[in-house]
């Protein structure tokens, strides 16, 4: 696992482990099964984890920020990843941390990335997300909920994805999958369709839920490289 041994927001010795995004969903995940098998889109390396990944990055007291985010986030998720046939409505009473925590979870793995000698994928932007989570800056970011039915031979499929740089009608996102629900992060200020934007759970007390009609995983490109490498996939131990 990549360590930074200060903190790389103020230099602060030492650091402390940051789970990626919220153990609390990986437990969810794991439905009672002992271990994840945690992948990205459209890259065919798998890994064997427990909790989720994880990296030490932050001190104490900028890991500590993150805590409300994250239960509030969790919370969120938990309430709105019950599958349903239409697009329906989760209350949402605290709209700008549901975003911190979207913007949390994209920044996070970013900086995992940079720790471990990979380039940024968030180039320019990754200051202002940064300033948004901890410093409450406002920043133009639309976030949006989608339940994305993917499905394997009509069985529903519970995936979850890191983020992923993406372009999604015209604009560039990050994209990311708890399970049955993947949240959408336009980050990048290129416009997109007015649904969306008023579906924008950073503003909104009621988030409206998108649900995508149902894609069989095999007809999916980007999860190809995936699926190969689970035929092969062996368990640590």
């Amino acid at each position: 696992m990549g360590k930074s041994n200060s903190c790389i927001i103020c230099g602060v010795s030492p650091t402390v482990r940051s789970h990626l995004w919220p153990r609390a969903l990986s437990h969810d995940l794991r439905r009672g099964e002992t271990h994840l098998i945690s992948g990205r889109v459209g890259d065919s390396r798998l890994e064997f984890l427990q909790s989720g990944r994880w990296r030490s990055f932050l001190c104490s007291s900028h890991e500590g920020k993150l805590r409300k985010v994250d239960d509030y986030g969790v919370r969120f998720v938990r309430r709105a990843r019950e599958r349903q046939r239409m697009d329906f409505t989760v209350s949402n009473p605290m709209p700008a941390l549901l975003k911190k925590f979207a913007l949390s979870v994209v920044w996070r793995f970013d900086a995992a990335e940079r720790v471990d000698g990979r380039s940024s994928s968030l180039g320019p932007y990754e200051q202002a997300i940064r300033e948004a989570i901890f410093e409450d800056r406002f920043i133009d970011a639309p976030v949006i909920f989608i339940q994305p039915n993917i499905v394997a031979k009509g069985e529903p499929m519970d995936i979850a994805m890191e983020p992923t740089k993406a372009r999604l009608r015209g604009a560039t996102v990050w994209k990311f999958d708890f399970g049955s629900l993947a949240c959408v992060v336009r980050i990048s200020g290129q416009a997109w369709p007015a649904e969306w934007e008023a579906a924008d759970a950073g503003r909104s007390k009621d988030v409206t839920i998108l649900v995508a009609p149902p894609s069989e995983i095999t007809s999916l490109p980007a999860y190809r490289p995936l699926l190969m490498q689970m035929q092969t996939f062996k368990p640590r131990g």
